[in-house]
């Protein structure tokens, strides 16, 4: 019945999109909301379907490249697509924005922001922003979600008392006899509530399943990019801000701790790219005035969060919002721009 219901209500919300699309509904709309404003856009992962079965991010951050590619052109065609310059142009003066200009940003760093996003950013000759967590960079490091994920689904093949242990622990023990796609897709949304939890407990959890495992194999696909290829995108005309150095939610530490986060990551990336770094994306979009002060003295002009919505000229600048995009809320362009303007 859920997923009835669930199904009903993707139809409709496509229905709606298309007849608001090629009505040219959408478009007026997009006039009003979007004059003298940007849109800047979060991207994350770009993960063809058919690789996605080992990897353990959420699914609200992957997009298909194909889908990439649709959006990229469907954005050339109907926006005006700028660059982190023009966006702190635009900040510093009234009607500096062109309407409905669009900044596309990437979080993290993955291996696949180089293998399938920057190829079709080139082929569109088109910049995007990217932020990196510099102590993952040439690493063969995960986040923690990512390595706990891995973890879990191997710990499902162990069978020592330890690893029935700590799956009955974490209540878990009932995915060993369940099809593969169900485990993972499982542990994924268990990894996912565990986010709250104290730093403290979360590499408890990491211990106990690396103690079990003795070596957790990742794999390729939920790695990150090295310096020789941020050089290479940077050279090719994409930028580069920072996402701090252990992409620990910023909210959650002490200032000493953050202002070297910041100042850190933002030392690597200038060396390696001979570029100062203006902008900073807050991990997991936590911020708030304490922080935002501490990314001003840090020496950085932008720092962006995860809050939906537009910039305009006299937004702080500390506390940009953006629009996460995804496959499930881009499967086609009115549906994309839908997403963008905010109708669903």
């Amino acid at each position: 019945m859920r997923y009835f219901i669930h199904r009903i209500k993707y139809l409709l919300k496509n229905v709606m999109a298309y007849i608001l699309y090629y009505t040219g509904l959408l478009f007026i709309i997009k006039g009003y909301k979007l004059k003298n404003k940007t849109v800047v856009l979060t991207y994350h992962r770009i993960v063809p379907f058919s690789e996605r079965k080992n990897s353990f991010s959420h699914s609200a951050i992957m997009v298909d490249n194909i889908n990439f590619d649709r959006h990229i052109e469907f954005l050339k065609k109907h926006f005006k697509i700028i660059n982190s310059s023009d966006l702190i142009y635009g900040l510093n003066h009234k009607n500096g924005f062109a309407d409905s200009s669009c900044l596309i940003t990437f979080d993290d760093g993955w291996n696949d922001n180089f293998d399938y996003a920057f190829p079709i950013l080139k082929s569109h000759n088109v910049s995007a922003l990217v932020f990196p967590a510099t102590n993952y960079i040439d690493t063969n490091k995960l986040f923690w979600q990512e390595a706990m994920g891995h973890g879990f689904f191997q710990l499902l093949s162990n069978n020592s008392k330890a690893a029935a242990k700590l799956l009955i622990d974490h209540k878990i023990d009932n995915l060993k006899h369940v099809p593969r796609e169900i485990q993972l897709d499982t542990i994924r949304k268990y990894v996912r509530e565990l986010k709250t939890l104290p730093y403290i407990e979360i590499n408890l959890i990491l211990r106990q399943l690396k103690d079990i495992l003795c070596n957790i194999n990742y794999g390729k696909i939920d790695t990150y990019i090295n310096w020789l290829k941020i050089s290479e995108m940077h050279s090719a005309g994409i930028e580069f801000g920072s996402h701090g150095c252990s992409h620990k939610i910023l909210t959650r530490l002490d200032d000493n701790i953050i202002t070297e986060e910041l100042t850190h990551s933002k030392q690597l990336l200038a060396k390696c790219i001979s570029t100062e770094i203006q902008s900073f994306a807050y991990p997991n979009g936590n911020n708030n005035e304490r922080i935002g002060k501490l990314v001003k003295e840090s020496g950085y002009t932008t720092g962006f969060g995860t809050q939906f919505g537009y910039v305009s000229y006299n937004d702080n600048p500390f506390d940009l919002k953006r629009i996460n995009i995804y496959d499930a809320i881009s499967t086609n362009n009115p549906v994309l721009l839908s997403t963008i303007l905010g109708i669903f």
